[in-house]
């Protein structure tokens, strides 16, 4: 049984992840807010240089839970803008986030 809790109007908090369209400058982008309780992984692989992609999404984790998808653009990573960003500034920012990560992704 899933629990939904509303956390503000026509958003809807879901399990471990909360998410949104945004329609900016005809770009599509999805919010996700990844939640764990320890140290298990965020379940995301990345690659590349400005933009940085998702490479590959395992099954089972926070971020397959949220539906991310391999191929996705990275945005934002806890607010922090990263459309410029090299891989290794986007890893280190997931690295961060102790147990809750936002991505800000663009689907591809």
């Amino acid at each position: 049984m899933l629990k939904i809790e509303r956390v503000k109007p026509n958003k809807i908090k879901v399990l471990n992840y909360h998410f949104s369209h945004f329609f900016q400058d005809q770009i599509v982008k999805t919010i996700f807010q990844l939640y764990r309780t320890g140290k298990e992984p965020w379940g995301l692989e990345i690659s590349g240089d400005s933009p940085v992609k998702i490479k590959s999404v395992r099954p089972g984790t926070p971020a397959a839970e949220a539906g991310v998808q391999n191929g996705d653009i990275c945005i934002a990573v806890n607010g922090v803008n990263v459309c410029n960003a090299k891989q290794k500034e986007v890893t280190a920012l997931i690295k961060s986030s102790a147990q809750c990560l936002r991505n800000d992704l663009t689907p591809t």
